[in-house]
This record gives C-alpha cells, structure tokens and sequence, in this order.
C-alpha cells in the first residue's frame, strides 16, 4: 500500500485537518464501533429491564442471601452454572463500562454483572449499592414500567470502609 501525501496538493495556507484524515483511514474500525455501540444499546434497553424485573421484590431486605436454586444439584453442574453464571456477569461488567461512554445503561449494567459474579461480601455490596437512592429509584422506575412491585432495600447495617494504602485499596465491612 503506498500512501499519497496529500499536503502538496492544499493550497498555500490552509492547514491539514489531521481528524478528518484520522476518519477516512480508520473508516472501517469506526463503522465497527459504530455498529457495536447501536447492538449494545439495543441489547441493554431489552436484556437490563428484563433482569431487574426478575429479582425478587424482598430480595434486598433479608439478611442473608438466599440459596442458589442449583445447590441442590451434582457439584458438577453446580460448577459448570457457577462458571457459566460469572462469565455472563463479567460480559456484562464489560459492556456496562463501556456503555459509560458508549450508548446504553451503563451503571444498571454494571449493577446486573455484579449481582452474577459470585465473590466474598457481594451481598452486603450489593445491598449498599441498592439502597443508594438514585440506583433504588431507577431500578423500582423499571419494575413499575413492567407492573412489578418495587424492591424493598432497607438500609444494611453493615457499611463498606475503603482505605487507601501505599499500592493497593483495602475493603472492609463494618457492622453498624
């Protein structure tokens, strides 16, 4: 591929517009972004609504978690669920990320990967981040949408302490 240096061909005084250039070089990787960032919109408008209106409306205002449906089952497909369930959870994570700068329902789709990862404390994360009032009135405005009742999130008494230290970040839970 030889390229052509078009500066020579600008008239004496007009400067380059280096952004336009930008574009028709990379015509096919912003064609791409463009179209994955419309699927990934789509797909959150349709996928996030239909997750939130599935949790259970007291999910949020019991102390402990409730047992996985699948823990009764042979510990080899409990394992395969658990898998298969965290990498739809980081899928999600991902996507909700990049909807922060892309078109879409970023912070709900975080929330819904984050409620299908399994780690330490996810409860009690989960709990505190329901029960942040911006989050709480989002997801209840969608369950009322699709005539759910709204989830009840009482305040955990636990809080999450994050302490900075000189290369890492440090979480705690603290009961109040």
């Amino acid at each position: 591929m030889t390229i052509i240096d078009q500066s020579a061909a600008l008239p004496a005084g007009r400067p380059r517009n280096f952004m336009l250039d930008f574009f028709h070089m990379h015509e096919t990787v912003i064609l791409w972004l463009a179209v994955s960032s419309l699927v990934t919109f789509t797909a959150s408008l349709i996928i996030v609504p239909l997750l939130v209106v599935r949790i259970p409306a007291d999910y949020f205002s019991q102390r402990k978690r409730r047992r996985p449906p699948w823990a009764n089952h042979h510990p080899l497909l409990r394992g395969i669920l658990l898998v298969i369930k965290n990498l739809c959870g980081y899928v999600f994570i991902l996507a909700g990320i990049l909807m922060l700068v892309l078109p879409g329902q970023g912070l709900l789709t975080i929330f819904i990967g984050v409620m299908l990862l399994d780690f330490p404390g996810k409860y009690l994360l989960e709990r505190w981040l329901v029960t942040r009032p911006p989050v709480l009135r989002s997801i209840n405005w969608l369950r009322r949408r699709a005539m759910h009742p709204p989830l009840h999130a009482s305040s955990p008494e636990y809080r999450l302490i994050y302490a900075a230290g000189d290369d890492e970040i440090f979480t705690s839970v603290q009961k109040i």
